[in-house]
């Protein structure tokens, strides 16, 4: 495990910037028999010039085209002018057709989507509306550059080969472990319980995102190790491939106080409504009593937790995927639900909606899923649970905060 990398300055570093050209609104028809063409190149001073594809016919465009600049940091601060052109792509020669540009400095890579007025290359084309270019700018985020930024923090480290880092909460927060896996363009976010503390809760979403999937992992008493580290946790949760350009402002962690307000075995749920010993859907679905059913999803929803929750049996492939459903409903502010199959490396996902998500037809809406993932056909309801946690003193901190990481 290194735990060591040479600090360049600033002005030397290199950088990653990515400038997100997203959409243009109320483009002129330069051409009278039909609509704009439209494209935009960007041009950014020491840098090959990029551009976006053309879409045909269209005066509101949307391109949602990333296009990525490596410059000097010092590039940054230096107030270079990035211009955005316009054109119509013809078969012959292309019409330039307007412009806009923005001053280089650290404040853009905060500000967000930015809406800029274009200016026309001739007055003809403006029209009686305003026409702008939607534009972003964000911070490219390497191995390297973030390695360089955390050396500092007590207890941080790293592996170099394998471009993963490790980060401890602070103080407060209790045995928490932050880690980073880089990935070419993808970074993907770890939290670690690194010690048994079994009154914490954790959650993770970014938070401009309508669904967050989260994995979860949790060892049954043992530590599972952390690879390439000396380390070991007891349970994970996992962010998969957050783009290394995104706002990690956005992406926020929580933790709670949990404490334990109901827990049920599975099998008494289930025998609740009717099952008996291994069934399939087509069984069941004839069999059950006081459940929902999604024939064309093969599911079967049994309700939990006096309406505020779902046990939801899903069929699928030779496997029976075990999920639970939060429901948007008051009593669930401050609750959380589980699944676990007892005296196991258990293995989950977790969805959180925003906004809700409608299920059943409509008749109900959905905050939350948390699913055990792949248990095998036949597995006995029996060692499976059911838990139900009420959730208490919240603590939150965005991974920008935690390692200090801003754009410049």
């Amino acid at each position: 495990m290194s735990s060591h990398i040479s600090p360049s300055a600033p002005n030397s570093e290199r950088v990653r910037i990515c400038i997100s050209v997203i959409r243009a609104c109320n483009l002129p028809n330069v051409d009278k028999c039909s609509p704009i063409d439209a494209y935009v190149k960007v041009d950014l001073p020491s840098c090959a010039a990029q551009r976006t594809k053309t879409i045909d016919n269209c005066s509101n465009p949307v391109w949602d085209a990333k296009l990525f600049f490596e410059v000097d940091a010092s590039v940054v601060y230096s107030s270079t002018l990035v211009q955005f052109d316009l054109y119509d792509e013809n078969t012959m020669k292309d019409t330039y057709v307007a412009n806009v540009s923005v001053i280089l400095n650290p404040q853009v890579f905060t500000t967000g989507n930015m809406q800029l007025p274009l200016s026309f290359a001739k007055e003809k084309y403006r029209g009686a509306e305003p026409s702008y270019l939607e534009v972003n700018f964000s911070a490219v985020y390497t191995f390297d550059s973030v390695v360089r930024r955390l050396q500092h923090i007590p207890g941080f480290q790293f592996n170099a080969m394998d471009k993963k880092l490790y980060v401890p909460f602070p103080l407060g927060w209790g045995p928490l472990l932050l880690g980073l896996e880089f990935e070419g363009s993808r970074i993907d976010v770890k939290v670690y319980q690194i010690a048994p503390a079994t009154e914490i809760y954790l959650d993770m979403a970014l938070t401009t995102a309508q669904k967050t999937k989260i994995r979860r992992r949790s060892a049954a008493g043992q530590p599972t190790p952390i690879e390439s580290t000396s380390l070991s946790y007891y349970e994970e949760i996992k962010l998969d491939d957050v783009p290394a350009s995104a706002d990690f402002s956005q992406l926020v962690i929580w933790r709670f106080k949990k404490q334990v307000l109901e827990t049920l075995s599975l099998d008494s749920v289930v025998r609740e409504h009717g099952w008996k010993g291994a069934m399939s859907f087509a069984t069941a679905s004839k069999a059950l009593r006081g459940v929902h059913l999604d024939q064309a999803e093969e599911a079967i929803y049994m309700p939990l937790a006096q309406g505020n929750c779902f046990l939801l049996i899903d069929f699928d492939k030779g496997n029976v995927d075990m999920k639970c459903l939060a429901l948007e409903t008051p009593a669930n502010a401050h609750v959380a639900y589980d699944l676990a199959i007892r005296g196991a490396y258990n293995k989950k996902t977790s969805e959180v909606y925003v906004p809700s998500k409608a299920i059943l037809g409509g008749k109900y809406r959905a905050m939350r899923r948390t699913e055990l993932d792949d248990v095998p056909f036949g597995t006995a309801f029996a060692t499976m649970e059911w838990s139900k946690y009420g959730l208490s003193e919240a603590m939150q901190i965005s991974v920008a905060d935690l390692v200090k990481l801003r754009p410049f």
